[in-house]
């Protein structure tokens, strides 16, 4: 959906049914993995130097390979893809300048960095410099159906093809920050390859 002048889905990602980057023995190869971003899924599909998806091994859903607060925002997303609806073109923008304190269900999508803390974003009456904003997705995590649909999407396509598989994705999130609705939509589904 376009918010201002700028057009992306709200989250977007890939998510494949076995997990190929277990950071700790507690993950379970199993249950799946995620790498998911805001605006389009570029960011999540291929890899770009000095940014990074939000890294999801659904077995543990909360568990990051960052350990501190300057490591989370180090390894977190501070550029998005976007469609310019005024240019009519792709652009790559820094997070800051196309999230702000407005935008819908922004306390799921990202937290905090003050003080070299990561703290959450506990009411939309709170204000946000949007230079202070790191995208953690961890409200999406812990407070919305997304990880238990992920999951169940991923086990019924790996049943349906009889090998692992890997999905794109985009999120969309309607209803309020208080009671949110994760409507996933596929984009793409194949055998997951090694």
């Amino acid at each position: 959906r376009a918010y201002k002048h700028r057009f992306f889905p709200t989250l977007a990602g890939v998510a494949f049914s076995r997990n190929p980057f277990l950071w700790t023995p507690r993950l379970q190869r199993d249950a799946g993995f995620v790498r998911i971003v805001t605006g389009l899924g570029t960011r999540a599909v291929d890899r770009v130097p000095d940014d990074y998806p939000r890294m999801i091994g659904l077995s543990h859903p909360a568990l990051r390979p960052e350990r501190d607060a300057a490591k989370i925002y180090r390894y977190s997303q501070h550029f998005m893809d976007v469609i310019d609806l005024e240019a009519n073109k792709l652009a790559t923008l820094p997070v800051s300048q196309v999230l702000d304190q407005d935008f819908p269900m922004l306390r799921l999508l990202a937290s905090l960095h003050r003080d070299n803390l990561i703290e959450p974003i506990f009411s939309s009456a709170t204000t946000v410099s949007p230079r202070d904003l790191v995208i953690t997705v961890d409200d999406l995590i812990e407070r919305t159906s997304f990880v238990p649909t992920i999951k169940q999407v991923l086990q019924t396509l790996e049943a349906a093809y009889a090998c692992p598989v890997d999905v794109e994705f985009t999120v969309e999130l309607r209803g309020s920050a208080r009671q949110p609705e994760v409507i996933l939509h596929l984009l793409q589904c194949r055998p997951q390859s090694n």
